[in-house]
């Protein structure tokens, strides 16, 4: 079980956040999304540090929206030096249960049909498929596949 705290994040970690999205994602999201969800009312935007770290940097992110009683998973990514140590399922688990105690009681995303591990983590927190977005990730024609889990 890893040992890891939660910040809100600032602006300040960007850099870090940004660096992770890249490392992550095959359509990175840009310093002006990440920005627009800093200030978002129903925005829950936090960075993961593991005391392990060396000058305790980001080692994972977690966006979501609380829109009256739903999570909506925007993005969540784990570093890839930091992945397969547990650090995803305690983020996930944390989230989910941040997100239930101010009221949510179903959690949404999106994953791209073919990231697998991110499908993996998903399927053992009880999300299951309600849905497929035809062709959701326009630059590479990428399927979406829409998650709900029960709270």
């Amino acid at each position: 079980m890893p040992i890891c705290y939660f910040n809100r994040m600032t602006e300040k970690d960007l850099g870090n956040v940004l660096e992770i999205d890249e490392r992550s994602f095959k359509i990175p999201w840009t310093y002006s999304l990440f920005l627009n969800e800093l200030n978002s009312e129903h925005a829950v935007n936090l960075t993961v540090h593991h005391y392990d770290a060396i000058a305790d940097p980001v080692v994972s992110f977690m966006c979501f929206q609380l829109i009256i009683d739903e999570m909506h998973i925007l993005r969540f990514a784990v570093d890839p030096d930091w992945r397969n140590r547990g650090v995803g399922m305690w983020v996930l688990e944390r989230s989910l249960e941040k997100a239930k105690n101010k009221g949510a009681v179903v959690a949404f995303l999106e994953v791209r049909s073919s990231n697998d591990s991110a499908l993996s983590l998903y399927r053992k927190f009880g999300f299951k498929k309600i849905g497929t977005r035809k062709g959701y990730y326009g630059k590479t024609g990428d399927d979406a596949l829409v998650l709900k889990k029960l709270l």
